[in-house]
């Protein structure tokens, strides 16, 4: 059976962060069924995503309205793995949407830390511009073990890292976790509104049309050899941009908006909760 809502919030004196900004939830329903849903309202800027999910993804959303920033050599976009740091495991069971396999499993090797980065060339760029502050940033973790991991993004726009460390103490570098998932092997989703990642680290991609020269995911699963941790169907997401509204008047673009939740889903203008309106977030 899969378990309720978790977000742990830790009452540490260095922690100001608002950790109800972090929505860490069960990946599946009581049903098997997926909780994250791809909506056509979203734009979505993937890093990692397995390919009968992508296939899947391909039903609901145009391909003008995904980007992928993964893995491609041929497109000067790696996987690097420090020397002996990591190792790969053969995905068991399902992925975070249900789906056979196609995800990350990595174990922790024998030489006392771990790490590995998707790293961007320089020169081989890619336009982030349009992912702005009503963004969500989002993926799946699932493991068994109780040691930190640190899944850290970097916006290339003042260098800012966004460091989330999920466990119950410091990561290697001393930086305090901001919340964690239940640890019996079954997938969680991690999903934090970029304006929250702004609030806290800077992390900002306004401006930014060549996304390169960087590691644009780094991962630590710190360094006690056989820990294993998997991840599954990281990505930016948020409404997509649409064109031809410049000569609208703002009183009837508010008349004629559309309200999404922060799943991407439209909802009605009596929906209660956080909802996006023409780029922008409100609490009703």
């Amino acid at each position: 059976m899969k378990k309720n809502l978790l977000i742990a919030a830790f009452a540490l004196c260095a922690m100001s962060m608002n950790a109800q900004d972090i929505k860490i939830t069960p990946s599946l329903d009581d049903n098997g069924e997926p909780v994250f849903k791809f909506s056509a309202a979203n734009d979505y800027y993937v890093t990692y995503l397995g390919d009968e999910t992508k296939a899947e993804y391909a039903k609901v959303v145009p391909d003008n309205q995904y980007t992928y920033m993964g893995v491609d050599d041929a497109s000067g976009r790696h996987l690097y793995v420090w020397d002996n740091t990591f190792s790969f495991s053969d995905p068991v069971g399902t992925n975070s949407f249900g789906l056979p396999g196609e995800y990350m499993s990595l174990k922790v090797g024998t030489v006392g830390w771990s790490g590995l980065g998707y790293n961007i060339e320089k020169g081989k760029g890619l336009d982030m511009s349009k992912v702005s502050d009503a963004y969500t940033l989002h993926f799946a973790v699932k493991s068994t073990s109780t040691e930190t991991f640190t899944f850290t993004f970097i916006d290339k726009n003042k260098g800012k890292e966004a460091k989330i460390v999920l466990g119950k103490t410091k990561n290697g570098d001393g930086v305090e976790p901001l919340a964690d998932f239940t640890r019996d092997g079954e997938w969680y989703n991690v999903d934090i509104p970029l304006s929250y990642l702004y609030d806290q680290f800077g992390f900002s991609f306004k401006g930014v049309t060549d996304y390169s020269d960087v590691n644009s995911l780094a991962i630590l699963a710190g360094g006690v050899a056989g820990t294993e941790v998997s991840y599954d169907a990281v990505m930016y997401y948020g409404p997509h941009a649409t064109s031809g509204i410049s000569s609208t008047t703002a009183q009837t673009k508010a008349a004629n908006a559309k309200t999404y939740n922060l799943a991407g889903q439209q909802v009605s203008k009596d929906y209660k909760g956080i909802v996006i309106e023409n780029g922008k977030k409100f609490i009703r």
